[in-house]
């Protein structure tokens, strides 16, 4: 059946300008925002506006970013890694959260109302650097990195000569030329790994995420780790740093196999996946949780889990690291702050709950 209902017409700045009897000029010297620039009375700035919203405006895109050369699209690339089992079906599905939590917050920022968002998701492989021509730099007036790696200054370097960039992350290396928004992750694991030494917990593992390691912040939390442990008087014990992947069967092989899960009396997981995953299977083992081996996550982004509401971890404020990262980026965008590289510290909380809480060791 063909559809014969004629389309709808969208409301044009002529439409306007005939409705309130005035110029095209002027409508879209009201509606563009640069009616301060010409001295429009405030009467006819308040009958424009009010005839857009009955006659239902909607800008056109394609004319704005003609007339004053911007698209007024913003990007955010985000990590994904790429896998068929399931395990890694929920990790993405846990990345789409967090995913979810930025764009809320970016959302929010009263300068986005007239920006839109486009998303950029890229696949992580540690032999794989980010390509330039993976993202279309010349529709974006500007984009926010999340979890940024070594291996992508090269193109960090490639695209702030086009658009400028926020990183969600922290590269030192790159403070003298970039926005860096994110929590001090050294400074986190540092007091999670002190708290364990503060309840008496002195063989401590730790546990690497692989699918992660290159990520800055997960390379920051081994080394604030290892900064307690050193300052502790305690050396490093091979086998008590373990890169293991984030995966339910991996990690109860792992704990019901290993000797050294013997050995230790706490275990510090860089992510709360990880933490989680050992839960159950330390039970199954005979060992309790905190009486026998402490726990001890990274993250605290799932609020709504039995296991993480016992879990002690790092709570980690991304919405309110997505918000400063948008406002940084917009205030450059809009021309209210230059672009002023360097590292805003976002303050971060250990939390304390069950799993770590002090107890005498048997």
């Amino acid at each position: 059946m063909i559809n014969t209902t004629e389309p709808s017409h969208r409301t044009t700045l002529q439409d306007i300008a005939d409705h309130c009897e005035l110029s095209r000029s002027t409508v879209a010297r009201v509606l563009n925002g640069n009616a301060g620039k010409f001295r429009i009375a405030t009467a006819t700035i308040e009958k424009v506006q009010q005839a857009a919203r009955q006659l239902n405006y909607r800008p056109n895109r394609l004319a704005r970013a003609v007339n004053d050369r911007r698209t007024h699209l913003v990007g955010i690339s985000v990590p994904m890694y790429a896998s068929d089992d399931i395990t890694q079906e929920k990790k993405n599905a846990n990345n789409h959260r967090i995913t979810g939590i930025l764009f809320s917050a970016i959302s929010q920022h009263p300068l986005f109302k007239k920006y839109d968002l486009v998303l950029h998701n890229r696949d992580e492989h540690t032999d794989h650097p980010l390509d330039e021509n993976e993202i279309q730099r010349d529709l974006l007036d500007g984009m926010i990195y999340s979890t940024p790696s070594l291996k992508h200054q090269e193109f960090f370097k490639t695209i702030t000569k086009d658009i400028p960039l926020v990183l969600m992350g922290d590269i030192e290396e790159l403070h003298d030329s970039l926005i860096c928004i994110d929590i001090n992750n050294r400074k986190m694991a540092r007091q999670a790994a002190e708290h364990l030494l503060s309840i008496g917990r002195k063989k401590i593992m730790l546990l690497v995420p692989e699918a992660s390691l290159s990520a800055i912040c997960i390379q920051d939390r081994i080394n604030g780790v290892r900064d307690a442990l050193h300052a502790s008087g305690i050396e490093d014990n091979p086998d008590f740093t373990r890169i293991i992947r984030a995966d339910e069967k991996v990690i109860a092989d792992f704990i019901r196999s290993s000797a050294s899960i013997d050995q230790v009396d706490a275990i510090l997981c860089l992510t709360d996946e990880l933490a989680m995953l050992c839960m159950d299977p330390l039970e199954q083992r005979g060992l309790r949780i905190p009486e026998d081996v402490a726990l001890m996550g990274f993250n605290g982004i799932d609020l709504f889990s039995e296991k993480a509401a016992r879990l002690s971890t790092v709570k980690i404020p991304f919405h309110q690291m997505a918000y400063k990262a948008t406002e940084k980026l917009l205030e450059v965008l809009e021309g209210k702050q230059p672009y002023t590289p360097g590292f805003c510290e976002i303050p971060a909380e250990l939390i304390i709950r069950e799993s770590t809480v002090k107890n005498s060791l048997n």
